[in-house]
């Protein structure tokens, strides 16, 4: 809670991507799934997208029963980084 009000203070985009995504995955900690995407999708930078967030993306959209869009998700993040360990193992997990 404290952390979503300090994001709503920052005027610095960069730092509202970066606490956006601890969010993220604090949110996802948590087993608030719902929660962890909106706060994903806030962080993640449109053009280059860093693959630890579309993994935290991914599996809050599998839990979510959103299986689709996490596959779509996982493909993006492995087409950025093939060798993603987390990546790997949650395509092996939702059966890509």
């Amino acid at each position: 809670d404290a952390l979503v009000k300090y994001v709503s203070l920052i005027d610095d985009d960069s730092q509202k991507h970066v606490l956006s995504g601890r969010i993220a995955e604090l949110s996802l900690r948590m087993s608030d799934p719902a929660a962890a995407v909106v706060w994903a999708r806030r962080a993640l930078d449109p053009v280059h997208p860093e693959p630890p967030l579309l993994e935290v993306l991914a599996d809050a959209q599998f839990r979510l029963g959103q299986v689709d869009a996490a596959r779509a998700t996982v493909a993006d993040g492995l087409t950025r980084d093939p060798k993603n360990r987390a990546l790997l193992q949650l395509r092996r997990k939702i059966g890509v």
